[in-house]
């Protein structure tokens, strides 16, 4: 397979969802398909699941050893590569099914810590969307993977970085 959309949360993820053309293979987290009709949803936080509405034709993700209800399959990572995130569940769902290229969108750490669902959850306070674990384990799969950040990049992240126009320009050359 050759390139993947991998959608994270962030508030930049609301103004992209109906400028990006759609594609045969993306991947977004937790309640995306109310915004943007994925492929593949995954849900880090296995209290959520039980919340997300089964469309057919989509396939559902949990973490490793999180498949206990119906129409969920799971995740795989070892220990080193565990996310810690429903963004960074999806990225690593998009190595698995091994895309030769993987473009984040909506990912606004350092920017923001909102997401475009936090309506949706029930936490009394907001967490840091960024880690220095989730940064480094993002950087190094970078290195590895083909991994490219679409649109500004205000985080101390070190991976390639393309702007939303290059991406479109790139979606319309690969049909």
């Amino acid at each position: 397979m050759t390139h993947c959309l991998v959608w994270f949360n962030g508030p930049s993820a609301l103004n992209l969802h109906n400028v990006i053309p759609q594609q045969s293979n993306e991947i977004g987290c937790n309640y995306i398909r109310q915004h943007r009709p994925v492929n593949h949803v995954v849900v880090f936080d296995h209290a959520l699941r039980p919340n997300i509405n089964i469309d057919p034709g989509v396939t559902y993700y949990g973490c490793n050893g999180h498949k206990q209800l119906p129409h969920w399959q799971e995740v795989s990572y070892t220990t080193l590569d565990q996310p810690h995130n429903s963004g960074l569940l999806a990225v690593r769902l998009a190595t698995n099914l091994a895309f030769k290229t993987i473009y984040i969108l909506g990912c606004d750490w350092g920017s923001s810590n909102q997401s475009i669902f936090d309506n949706r959850y029930k936490k009394s306070q907001q967490i840091d969307k960024m880690s220095n674990d989730g940064r480094k384990l993002l950087e190094r799969w970078a290195r590895q993977k083909g991994i490219i950040l679409v649109g500004p990049n205000p985080a101390p992240i070190q991976m390639p970085n393309i702007t939303v126009l290059d991406l479109i320009t790139t979606l319309t050359h690969a049909k």
